[in-house]
């Protein structure tokens, strides 16, 4: 087995642009309190394409909307820290700095990204509505956008026209449209494109490929890895679609029941995949090079989150669980600073 190693902040080399500590949210609901992100620990480097990954109701969406402090009236965040840069404690920020900190420094295409345009604002407006709202009139720090401050209106339009283009929309027909003249197709990418206006630090993107089709799936992801490649654009992204994550994701957490329970490298994850967990949702997978009987579905039903299974919350699904399994939660395991397992089976003796 190999040798496993704790993490220590001297080894990193890379420099972290979110650092998440602790996160635990919940949700109150008629039955009781749902534990939707439960204690996780993440770190998102400046620079790279983080992929998420995990089964509808694991808590993917929920961690992103926690990043820029935004969680649905019935829930909360009831412990933990989100720090920018080392610096700014994003669950810290009063209202107005808060208001001034999301799109700027972190935006988000959200899933529902084709229900976030206001159905009587033109999408020309938005663009527009979104700069004046997010964008101070002095240039402040590293992280800003390069519009002039003389014929401001004439650099967003123009900033606008390039970004919808990049998405593969006809960008002087779109800014005209309101909401419902555009196809869901379209509101998901300009959503998108409405998320890159001001450049900021960190890009979420949750499910973005949802409502696309197949050609346009992979002209997103296309232009995602361009702009990665020309802009060292950081990036979540958050997907069902584990084939997305292989062809675009730098690093890959795997999310289970509101944690983290894998997270290494993406080409690691996929060829030498350790929770077993990561090994069901491989084995999920359909190859074109593989054999049909190959294929299973994942084990056993998702448990229910509002009462959760006791010890490791996979283990009623999994087929290595022994009795440790049952009874205590796993630490996470460290293979280097930045690739870990959260299971039982890898504990050293």
């Amino acid at each position: 087995m190999q040798d496993l190693v704790s993490p220590s902040r001297e080894t990193f080399r890379r420099k972290v642009l979110i650092s998440i500590r602790g996160l635990t949210v919940e949700f109150r609901i008629p039955r009781g309190i749902l534990r939707a992100v439960d204690n996780v620990d993440l770190d998102i480097y400046e620079g790279e394409i983080l992929g998420l990954a995990g089964e509808s109701g694991c808590g993917k969406s929920v961690l992103a909307h926690s990043i820029i402090n935004q969680v649905d009236p019935n829930g909360y965040i009831k412990s933990g820290k989100i720090l920018f840069r080392e610096e700014v404690d994003v669950l810290s920020l009063k209202p107005e700095e808060l208001r001034k900190f999301r799109w700027k420094n972190v935006a988000i295409v959200f899933q529902g990204a084709m229900n976030s345009l206001n159905p009587v604002m033109r999408v020309g407006e938005h663009f527009l509505d979104t700069f004046l709202a997010h964008q101070s009139k002095e240039k402040e720090g590293k992280n800003q956008s390069s519009f002039s401050a003389k014929n401001r209106e004439s650099d967003i339009f123009s900033k606008a026209k390039e970004l919808l283009s990049r998405v593969r929309l006809d960008a002087n027909r779109v800014l005209r449209l309101f909401p419902h003249e555009a196809s869901g197709g379209m509101k998901q990418r300009t959503i998108a494109a409405l998320a890159m206006l001001l450049e900021p630090a960190l890009l979420i993107l949750d499910e973005p490929t949802s409502s696309l089709d197949v050609l346009t799936q992979k002209y997103l992801l296309k232009f995602l890895l361009d702009l990665h490649q020309k802009t060292g654009q950081t990036m979540l992204f958050i997907t069902h679609d584990l084939a997305a994550i292989a062809e675009i994701a730098d690093r890959t957490a795997i999310m289970y029941l509101g944690d983290i329970v894998e997270a290494g490298p993406t080409e690691e994850i996929f060829y030498n995949p350790r929770h077993p967990y990561t090994i069901a949702l491989l084995n999920s997978i359909p190859s074109i090079t593989g054999k049909v009987e190959d294929v299973h579905p994942l084990p056993g039903p998702v448990p229910d989150p509002v009462n959760p299974p006791p010890g490791c919350p996979y283990h009623p699904r999994c087929p290595f669980s022994f009795d440790k399994c049952k009874s205590k939660k796993p630490s996470r395991f460290y293979f280097d600073h930045d690739k870990f397992v959260a299971c039982h089976r890898f504990e050293t003796k």
